[in-house]
């Protein structure tokens, strides 16, 4: 909820014409990253109201100006008029049509200056609307676009009460964060019980230098005072600290406190810089499916693993087949497409990733020839990091299915197969 609107002494120096055009279907064409120069001084209201952007008791953009910004490449882009121009401005970024959807709207993300942020695709086009809150003037300014790296993660650990993974990444914002979650396959942590937001106070505040703030996906962005979760979820537990949540300046974001209780604050963090919390559901354990065949020599392979998977970390997720026929050439194939089971040369063999697969380097089982102490393996968080074009590169959040194969000559198709492991990629 605003509090006030307030006609700020800023001096900036008005371009000769007015840049931004007054009207959608004259979008004034820009592309790639920078500063770009609006004045909406002299502008009318040409846009419908975008409800993303309602706070206050309106949706309506006015005195707007137009831009159409093509993306430069495929990410995640900021738009940004903080602390460039003295107007309450608003932003909003729509599909290339002017009767198309909204894609982002923000009124207020740095005081009465407005950021939004949109995983982009490199050559579309955009419409990128900057105008002022009702009833208050237009006038010059910059709006910046920036594109945004991928996160870093600060630090990971998993829930042992639900198998969740929770990962703190370094954005300040709020809506950078949950873009950036859902980039990877998931959201902000969704908080259920008391029990789970106890163990994240426990574990991740103050875990890493910085983050002793967490945002967490609860928003009442859209309906002011109806607080949903960001993943959809119909969850109903609260935690909010004393005389909380107090929306004092258009408050529609939470983070949790040092003492695990909750505040409202808006989507830059308003001074208490939180970092974002992701909540993965990819800490459960590997699972093992489909059946091992049986080898001419009486060998049944099985494909195992220890340690984590993880797309960040350069080693530490190791995946083994024993029991392999010795002194034989084999390999470890995996696929993201899913599980299956297709007869293998054999009635008790079968091929149970679907393909598209990726294979690994060919090594030797080793072990005593004729007996069945053979092995392969490989650290398949190495792979991941050493090959990042392989064919289903997996991403956090990715289900990974893999299978063991090595040389069996007597068997119809010369070779043969272990059984399966399924699991799921953590950041």
């Amino acid at each position: 909820m605003k509090l006030q609107h307030l006609s700020l002494a800023f001096s900036f120096v008005a371009p000769a014409f007015a840049q931004g055009s007054d009207a959608c279907s004259a979008a004034q064409a820009i592309t790639g990253v920078g500063s770009f120069a609006f004045d909406s001084s002299s502008a009318t209201t040409d846009g419908s109201p975008a409800n993303l952007c309602y706070s206050s008791g309106s949706a309506q953009i006015e005195r707007d100006v137009w831009f159409r910004w093509t993306a430069p490449s495929s990410g995640y882009f900021t738009f940004a008029t903080c602390a460039q121009t003295a107007i309450d401005s608003r932003l909003a970024l729509y599909d290339g049509s002017c009767a198309g959807a909204v894609l982002a709207c923000n009124d207020d993300a740095c005081g009465l200056q407005s950021q939004i942020g949109y995983t982009a695709v490199a050559g579309l086009d955009y419409l990128l609307r900057v105008g002022s809150f009702p009833g208050t003037p237009g006038g010059p300014g910059q709006v910046t676009i920036t594109a945004l790296t991928p996160p870093q993660v600060l630090y990971t650990a998993v829930n042992p009460a639900n198998n969740h993974l929770y990962a703190i990444i370094d954005y300040a914002s709020w809506k950078d964060c949950e873009a950036r979650a859902v980039q990877l396959g998931a959201h902000l942590a969704q908080v259920e019980d008391q029990a789970e937001n106890d163990w994240i106070q426990q574990n991740l505040i103050g875990a890493v230098a910085g983050a002793n703030n967490l945002w967490i996906g609860l928003s009442d962005e859209l309906v002011e005072g109806t607080w949903a979760w960001s993943n959809g979820s119909s969850s109903t537990f609260l935690n909010w600290d004393t005389g909380q949540p107090d929306n004092y300046g258009n408050e529609d974001h939470a983070y949790m406190r040092p003492n695990g209780f909750w505040n409202d604050v808006p989507n830059a963090g308003g001074g208490a810089n939180p970092r974002g919390l992701v909540e993965f559901d990819c800490g459960a354990p590997p699972a093992s499916y489909c059946t091992s065949g049986t080898s001419s020599l009486g060998c049944s392979a099985t494909l195992g693993s220890s340690g984590t998977p993880s797309a960040s970390s350069a080693s530490g997720f190791v995946l083994s087949v024993t029991n392999v026929d010795a002194q034989r050439q084999g390999l470890i194939f995996y696929g993201t497409s899913g599980a299956q089971a297709i007869a293998w040369g054999t009635s008790t063999s079968f091929l149970c990733v679907k393909p598209p697969t990726q294979r690994t380097a060919v090594q030797s089982s080793n072990g005593t020839a004729g007996q069945c102490d053979g092995a392969l393996g490989i650290d398949f968080n190495t792979f991941m990091a050493t090959h990042p074009t392989a064919l289903g590169q997996p991403f956090a959040g990715t289900t990974v299915f893999a299978q063991g194969w090595y040389r069996d000559p007597p068997n119809p198709k010369t070779t043969m197969l272990s059984d399966a492991l399924s699991f799921n990629v953590c950041p």
